[in-house]
């Protein structure tokens, strides 16, 4: 079986003269073995409801509007990102928040998606992009917030002869992934607010 699973239906309604939504669910993230030292640490991570049942519903002029669920990706996402960061990770129900100071965490991570953004121009040459924001909350067991960042994809546009755009979500959103994959990488242990932390945490 392949990563996404497309349920593609017609682009136009031609009874009612208006553009179909084009269901489209993300499957798991497939993301290269980067090359780093884990954190010698224990990290609880939390996903929301909000954020394991992620959708994304946006009118697309001209069209069929886009209807893309995200939130086993978002999942899959992030499991390979604490996986590869940390030494040890353990998942948080956030249905029972008494949970944060029972598993002997050093920390919890929760992150958030901000926004996903489809760019669809025809400009003589079909010009695609998508873009992901996700907000990611590090935060000892009794609440007290180590840092909050953001993290924004701008992976290059496809570019490609106008037939179906939504063809292209898929690999628009493994390339959107990627780019977030390298920045967390590159970025997270080296915040000013995660060194201190690391100095504070007994081992």
């Amino acid at each position: 079986m392949g990563r996404y699973l497309l349920l593609m239906l017609p682009l136009i309604l031609l009874t009612a003269g208006c553009a179909v939504p084009v269901k489209t669910e993300m499957g798991s993230v497939v993301l290269p073995a980067p090359a780093l030292e884990k954190l010698p640490v224990t990290v609880g991570v939390l996903y929301t409801d909000e954020f394991k049942t992620a959708k994304h519903i946006q009118k697309v002029s001209g069209i069929a509007d886009l209807d893309l669920s995200i939130g086993p990706a978002n999942m899959s996402l992030f499991d390979q990102l604490t996986t590869s960061m940390f030494s040890d990770v353990v998942y948080i129900d956030p249905k029972n928040p008494e949970e944060l100071s029972q598993r002997g965490v050093d920390a919890i991570l929760e992150p958030s998606l901000v926004s996903i953004h489809y760019d669809y121009m025809l400009t003589g040459e079909l010009r695609l992009s998508l873009s992901l924001v996700y907000n990611i909350k590090l935060y000892l067991s009794d609440g007290t917030e180590i840092l909050t960042f953001s993290i924004q994809s701008n992976p290059p546009p496809i570019f490609n002869a106008p037939n179906n755009p939504a063809v292209h979500v898929p690999e628009l959103f493994d390339n959107a992934t990627r780019e977030i994959a390298a920045q967390f990488y590159a970025e997270f242990p080296n915040r000013p607010e995660v060194v201190t932390w690391l100095k504070t945490v007994e081992r």
